[in-house]
């Protein structure tokens, strides 16, 4: 008996040991398969497929090996974007949650007037808002009164993720892909304005509406949003540093793009014209 009392807890280090190390591999792998997704412009690998015990937490250790990886070859992180973020969202690919992902320069369109499909597998429109950071964060931040004082504009933005995958992904999958983000593009920086909750966006395609929303539809308003933001990427190990762009999520439906000429109105932030072309 004292043999076996001393015999369990070395036995469970072994198992604990041997799934570490498991998911070490598993993690490697997956970004392996991801940057050569990247390099040869395929769709995007679905770990979850070979990878059955993949979590949250090990998904975003991927996303993490991921930009670790792009930022070796020379990609430079420019800020973040919130994925999900709108009720019901989440629960859709099996998350409990909104997601995070990383904003590289290298995906900053400067001159939006048309913009190609050519490359893209199953590209995608979302309006959404941008929040300039005015100050580094370095430590967790407690309430939104506490928070407001480390941005100081905003403006409007249009995000492009590729959902093109191998197969159907889950969302941890959509994670360890760093969300999926494709391009993005922001308007001139503004002051915050109180009514940042109020305002009304909508998307037309050759005069046809495909999209309105409203600037509360992210979890419980652009401010709750931000604060999880920061949170969860100090959680994550990033660091948040003035001049970041921080994006917080859909306004509206996930809109696939198509050929047309569109008009992206963001109430008093302004409007954008922009041609998507084959």
């Amino acid at each position: 008996m004292k043999n076996i009392k001393y015999l369990l807890p070395l036995a469970l280090l072994f198992i604990y040991s041997s799934l570490a190390q498991s998911n070490m591999i598993q993690e490697i792998a997956s970004v392996t398969s991801i940057l050569k997704s990247i390099e040869n412009n395929t769709l995007r690998p679905v770990p979850s497929v070979s990878w059955t015990g993949l979590d949250e937490r090990q998904a975003y250790h991927v996303q993490k090996r991921l930009v670790s990886a792009l930022q070796e070859k020379g990609e430079h992180i420019v800020g973040f974007k919130a994925g999900l973020t709108r009720a019901g969202a989440a629960q859709k690919f099996e998350l409990n949650s909104a997601i995070t992902g990383v904003l590289f320069a290298s995906a900053e369109i400067k001159d939006l007037s048309s913009l190609s499909l050519t490359g893209s597998h199953r590209l995608m429109i979302e309006q959404e808002l941008a929040f300039l950071l005015a100050a580094d964060i370095n430590h967790k931040i407690p309430d939104i009164a506490s928070l407001k004082g480390h941005f100081s504009h905003l403006t409007y933005a249009l995000e492009f993720p590729d959902l093109g995958f191998a197969s159907r992904p889950n969302g941890f999958d959509i994670i360890a892909n760093n969300a999926v983000n494709r391009f993005f593009y922001r308007g001139d920086w503004q002051a915050i304005a109180d009514n940042v909750d109020n305002l009304k966006v909508k998307l037309l395609c050759d005069n046809r509406q495909v999209n309105t929303g409203h600037s509360s539809d992210v979890m419980e308003g652009q401010w709750q949003t931000l604060l999880w933001m920061v949170n969860a990427l100090q959680a994550q190990g990033y660091a948040l540093k003035k001049g970041h762009i921080l994006i917080t999520g859909n306004l509206g439906d996930l809109i696939p793009a198509q050929m047309c000429r569109y008009n992206a109105d963001f109430s008093e932030l302004g409007q954008l014209q922009f041609s998507i072309t084959p």
